[in-house]
C-alpha cells in the first residue's frame, strides 16, 4: 500500500527528533524553524492531508467549489475566470477562486467559516492590475466588512472601507485612474414609516454611497433616503423589521462621469450627477420616465454598465416577469427622447431564473460572460447567442467574470511524496498556487542533496501535476519540483522531500545531517 508523506524539510526535522510520531508534532517543527535556514531552505509547515481535498499539495482546501464544464470552450476570449463562492449557499468554505476553460482552478484563496465574500474581480489603475474582493459579515441581504486590494504576488496592498460603523459592503467597488475608489454601505436609521402605513418608530435599512481620495478622505456622499421616494419602493413598509427599502446593488460610471445606481427594491435604474446628487432620470420600477420600444422591461436586476457604444447592459433577474424568468440584457438609450430599445438579450426564452446576484459582462472580443447568481453556472456567449462555454458551479455565486491575469505568487511551489515498496519509483504531486504562466515541472532527485540533479521535465497538468518516476537508482532519497515559466522567468524551488521507507537513506540522513540539525 502506498504512504503519502508531506515533508518540506520542517517535517525532515520533525522526523530525526521524533521518528515515527511527526504527523502528531507540527508545533515542534515550528519551533526549530531556525534549522531550515542553516541549510538554506525555507518550505512551507507541513500539514497533514485529512483526506478531504482534491489535492495533495493542499490538504486545507476541503470542499472547494468545483466547476464542471457543461458546453466546452470553443470561440472564448482570453483570460481566466473569476468566481466568488459563497458559505451561506453551499457546505464548503468562503473562497475567491480563478477557473481555466477546463474548470480546473488556477488560484485558490479560502476564509472561514461565516466569512461573506462578493465581487471578485481584476481592476486596472493606470495600466497596472490589481485583484479586489471583499470580505464581510452578514448583516441581512448586505455584508459589513471592507475590499481588499492586492498585487500580482497576491499580497494585500490596500485596504478600502466605509467608516460609518458598520463598513462598507459587498455589492460594489470601483477603483479609479486617479487613486479614487467608490465604495457603498449599508446602514440602519430610525424613520417614522406611518405614511406609508408603517410604524412610526421604523427603521430602514439606508444606502451610502461615497468616493474616497487616495487618502480615503470622502470627496462625495450620496445617501439613498435623501433622494428616494420611500413610497416608491416594492418592499413592505408596514412591518417593525428593518426594512431594505432601496437595496442598491451595483454603481457604474456613466460616459459623461455621472453615476449609474441599479436599486434591486425599486426595480430601478437612477442616474444622477456626479456634482450635486440630483437625480438625472429614473429608469424602470415605479418612477420610470422612459418608453420600451420592443421589451417587457427589467425587475430586481443587478449589474448596472454602459459600454462605450453607449448601450446599457445589466443582468435581469425577471423575479416579476410572467413566469419569472432571468436574462443578460443590452439596451439602446435615448436619453433625451427617454426611449428604450432592447439590442440583444440571453437567453430568448424563459429558461434560465435566478432569483438573485448575477452580472453580466462584455468581453473585448464581443462575447459576453453571465453569472448566473443563485442559479449556480456561467455561460459566456458569442454576440448572436451561441455558447461559446458553460460552467455548472459547485455553488452560487455573486458575480463571474473573465479577465486576463499574471500572478506571480510570492508562496513556495509545493510537492508531496508518495511512495511504495518499489525503492526504484515514487509519485510526485505538485502545485504552485496562483501561478499562472506555468509550462512544466522540472523534478530533481538524487541520494542527497548536495547530488541531485534534474531527473525529470513534466508538463503542467492542470493545479496540481502528479509526477510518476521509475527507475531510479535505489539511493534516491530526496525529491525537488522547480516550476517552468513559459517565457523563462526564474521561479523557485519547492519544499525538500526525503523518502522515509528506505534504510539506505535513513543511513545517508544520519551520517551527513544529523550533527546539522543538533545544533541549537
Amino acid at each position: 500500500m502506498k504512504k503519502t508523506i508531506i515533508v518540506g524539510f520542517l517535517s525532515l526535522l520533525l522526523i530525526i527528533q521524533v521518528k515515527g510520531t511527526y504527523s502528531q508534532n507540527v508545533d515542534v517543527v515550528e519551533e526549530n524553524f531556525s534549522y531550515l535556514n542553516l541549510l538554506g531552505q525555507a518550505p512551507s509547515a507541513p500539514v497533514i492531508n485529512g483526506g478531504q481535498s482534491p489535492y495533495h499539495t493542499h490538504p486545507e482546501f476541503t470542499n472547494i467549489m468545483t466547476a464542471t464544464v457543461t458546453t466546452a470552450a470553443q470561440g472564448t476570449d482570453d483570460g481566466f475566470i473569476f468566481v466568488g463562492a459563497i458559505d451561506e449557499f453551499y457546505s464548503g468554505p468562503s473562497a475567491i477562486i480563478m477557473f481555466e476553460n477546463s474548470g480546473e482552478p488556477v488560484y485558490i484563496k479560502t476564509f472561514k467559516d461565516g466569512t461573506f465574500i462578493g465581487d471578485f474581480r481584476k481592476q486596472t489603475v493606470n495600466g497596472i492590475d490589481y485583484l479586489t474582493y471583499h470580505k464581510g459579515i452578514r448583516g441581512g441581504n448586505w455584508t459589513y466588512g471592507s475590499t481588499y486590494v492586492l498585487d500580482e504576488n497576491y499580497q494585500v496592498v490596500d485596504t478600502w472601507t466605509i467608516d460609518n460603523g458598520y463598513g462598507s459592503d459587498d455589492h460594489d467597488f470601483l477603483l479609479l485612474d486617479n487613486g479614487h475608489a467608490i465604495l457603498m454601505g449599508y446602514f440602519p436609521v430610525p424613520f417614522d414609516l406611518s405614511p406609508y402605513g408603517g410604524p412610526v418608530n421604523g427603521t430602514l435599512i439606508d444606502i451610502i454611497l461615497q468616493e474616497q481620495d487616495a487618502n480615503k478622505n470622502v470627496v462625495f456622499e450620496w445617501i439613498g433616503s435623501e433622494h428616494m421616494p420611500i413610497g416608491d419602493t416594492e418592499v413592505n413598509l408596514n412591518t417593525t423589521d428593518p426594512v431594505d427599502f432601496l437595496h442598491t446593488n451595483a454603481i457604474g460610471l456613466d460616459l459623461d462621469g455621472n453615476w449609474l445606481l441599479s436599486h434591486r427594491n425599486f426595480s430601478e435604474i437612477t442616474k444622477i450627477s456626479r456634482q450635486t446628487g440630483d437625480i438625472i432620470w429614473r429608469m424602470g420600477g415605479a418612477g420610470n420616465e422612459f418608453t420600451f420600444t420592443n421589451d417587457i422591461g427589467f425587475s430586481n436586476q443587478h449589474n448596472i454598465n454602459r459600454l462605450p457604444n453607449g448601450n446599457l447592459t445589466l443582468f435581469d433577474n425577471g423575479n416579476q416577469h410572467t413566469p419569472p424568468h432571468s436574462r443578460g440584457i443590452e439596451y439602446i438609450v435615448d436619453e433625451n427622447a427617454k426611449i428604450v430599445t432592447r439590442y440583444g438579450m440571453y437567453p430568448g426564452g424563459t429558461s434560465e431564473y435566478s432569483f438573485a446576484m448575477g452580472n453580466i459582462q462584455r468581453l473585448p472580443n464581443g462575447n459576453s460572460m453571465i453569472g448566473w447568481g443563485t442559479s449556480p453556472k456561467l455561460t459566456e456567449v458569442i454576440a448572436g447567442g451561441t455558447v461559446a462555454l458553460e460552467m455548472l458551479l459547485g455553488s452560487p455565486s455573486y458575480r463571474v467574470f473573465r479577465f486576463p491575469w499574471v500572478g506571480v505568487p510570492v508562496t513556495q511551489p509545493r510537492a508531496v511524496l508518495q511512495y511504495d515498496a518499489d525503492p526504484t519509483a515514487v509519485t510526485i504531486y505538485t502545485s504552485w498556487n496562483g501561478a499562472t504562466d506555468i509550462a512544466s515541472y522540472d523534478v530533481f532527485a538524487g541520494p542527497t542533496i548536495a547530488t541531485m540533479s534534474m531527473v525529470s521535465n513534466e508538463p503542467r497538468d492542470g493545479f496540481e501535476t502528479e509526477i510518476s518516476l521509475t527507475s531510479l537508482p535505489p539511493d534516491t532519497c530526496f525529491f525537488q519540483t522547480q516550476p517552468v515559466h513559459a517565457q523563462g522567468d526564474p521561479t523557485p524551488l519547492s519544499n525538500l522531500m526525503f523518502r522515509l521507507d528506505l534504510q539506505v537513506c535513513w543511513d545517508q540522513l544520519s551520517h551527513s545531517y544529523l550533527p546539522i540539525v543538533r545544533k541549537k
